[in-house]
């Protein structure tokens, strides 16, 4: 799902997914990633990805100046294995807090974020 919703006058665009763990799961991240780096800034990427911290795919989108991974911060070294498969990547935008919530619909915790635009350089 691609959406856009208005934040302090700017768009920002959303790109929600749940990649296939198992069928065609590296074509379907490879595609997604693409998406996300085409899409304009600010924009955010979150779903489940099924994949863990160490999946080249996933360092190499990480390893942009321009993309941050808002549970993990500035390293995905600083995720916890039991959520590693949720993730919430980000664009023109910085994690203000994150969590963990247990709501019993998943075999995993979800993923939430506070995040905040931020400032376009003139």
């Amino acid at each position: 799902v691609l959406t856009t919703f208005e934040l302090d006058g700017q768009t920002v665009r959303v790109l929600m997914t749940h990649i296939d763990r198992v069928h065609d799961h590296d074509r379907q991240l490879r595609a997604i990633f693409d998406l996300f780096v085409q899409i304009q800034s600010p924009a955010m990427l979150m779903g489940d990805l099924n994949t863990s911290p160490d999946n080249a795919d996933l360092q190499a989108l990480l390893a942009r100046p321009d993309v941050t991974d808002a549970v993990g911060g500035e390293s995905s070294a600083n995720r916890h294995r039991d959520y590693a498969v949720d993730w919430i990547i980000l664009r023109g935008m910085k994690c203000v807090s994150h969590e963990l919530r247990d709501l019993e619909a998943s075999d995993h915790p979800a993923v939430c974020a506070e995040v905040e635009l931020v400032p376009q350089k003139q």
